[in-house]
């Protein structure tokens, strides 16, 4: 069980009042109350010592006229000073500090009134400085700023009476800077820019109620264009373009509500066409064509829904036919047959839902 142990010691406030001392003990016979009662009313003057557990000294201060004033110490079991506060009437006012059990200063702030004020600094164990604050009647104002242990800036951040208004900016360990931008109390606003360590562009976009709107450009490290979003309310919505790094185009296609829709395709990385066809609703849907680095057609079909149906044929390097067969929900279904590359049949096989039944091998001259 705890137990609380104060002391009171206290002055008359009045020359001509009756004066009593009144001690009230706990049950292990400490006093955990000691004053003088003027008039029957406890009137607290002087200093005040409170202990917990009747062990060790928890906090000591002075009260004037049952107000604090002056400085108060609260204590770690150790006897360090943990908290140092100034009181006037009975309210913080001036500096006050915190301490790391070590003995160490860990915050450093300033009141008025009973409300921060002013700069706020806090402190790493070793002593370098991990943030710095600024306060307006008990509310966080202008700019903080948040320190890496190597004494380098982390980010900063604009505020305005408690909400954060303005410029953010977040930097790497190194020193660089990585997110610039403006947050306000609903998020992003305005441009964010997102940067390499070589201090090239990686991200830029524009944001509203920390929604993407518009563009959203990405970047290589060495400096091209990767990739190129339209965005609405945060959703993917409009045209697309990703490039090579050598800056050539490597896909291109429409996203309408977050999916793809209609034609899209892609390309090799010498720009010639790698395949095109149509989405519905991110589904494969339609006729679709990949093509071989010399342009030739590698394999043409149909999808619905997103899954291949009908005649699907499949074509050599030289253009002709490799093999033919019918895909049926999916599945390969009916007659299959692949040829040699000279055109002669080489095999068949029959399907039933995707399940080879029979296969046939033909045999050469």
């Amino acid at each position: 069980m705890k137990h609380f142990f104060f002391l009171f010691f206290l002055i008359p406030i009045s020359l001509y009042a009756q004066k009593k001392e009144y001690i009230e003990h706990n049950s292990n016979g400490f006093a955990i109350f000691e004053a003088n009662v003027i008039d029957r009313d406890t009137i607290r003057n002087g200093q005040y010592l409170f202990y917990k557990d009747s062990s060790y000294l928890f906090q000591s201060g002075q009260y004037e006229n049952d107000l604090k004033t002056g400085k108060w110490i609260i204590f770690y079991p150790s006897g360090r000073f943990k908290s140092v506060f100034s009181y006037k009437n009975n309210k913080k006012n001036g500096k006050s500090q915190h301490y790391y059990f070590n003995g160490k200063i860990y915050k450093e702030s300033y009141y008025k009134n009973d409300l921060l004020t002013g700069q706020q600094i806090l402190y790493n164990m070793d002593g370098s400085i991990s943030e710095i604050n600024h306060y307006n009647e008990g509310l966080k104002h202008d700019v903080d700023s948040v320190f890496y242990p190597n004494g380098n800036l982390k980010e900063i951040q604009k505020y305005d009476l408690g909400k954060k208004n303005g410029l953010y900016i977040s930097f790497y360990e190194s020193g660089e800077i990585n997110y610039k931008g403006y947050i306000d109390s609903s998020g992003y606003y305005d441009s964010l820019y997102v940067y390499y360590k070589n201090g090239k562009i990686k991200r830029k976009a524009f944001y509203d109620h920390n929604k993407i709107e518009g563009d959203l450009r990405i970047y290589y490290e060495n400096g091209n264009l990767e990739s190129i979003y339209t965005y609405r309310n945060s959703i993917r919505d409009g045209i697309f373009i990703r490039f090579y790094p050598n800056g050539v185009i490597a896909e291109e296609g429409t996203f309408k509500n977050d999916k793809r829709v209609n034609v899209w395709k892609a390309y090799f990385i010498n720009g010639t066409l790698y395949s095109t066809g149509s989405y519905n609703d991110n589904l494969y849907t339609g006729l679709w064509y990949l093509y071989y680095p010399n342009g030739s057609v590698k394999q043409k079909g149909n999808y619905q829904d997103g899954k291949p149906i009908g005649i699907w044929n499949f074509y050599y390097l030289n253009g002709k036919l490799q093999s033919t067969g019918t895909y049926l929900d999916g599945n390969k279904n009916g007659i299959w047959t692949w040829y040699g590359v000279n055109g002669e049949i080489i095999n068949k096989a029959i399907y039933v839902f995707g399940q080879m039944l029979k296969l046939t091998q033909e045999q050469s001259n």
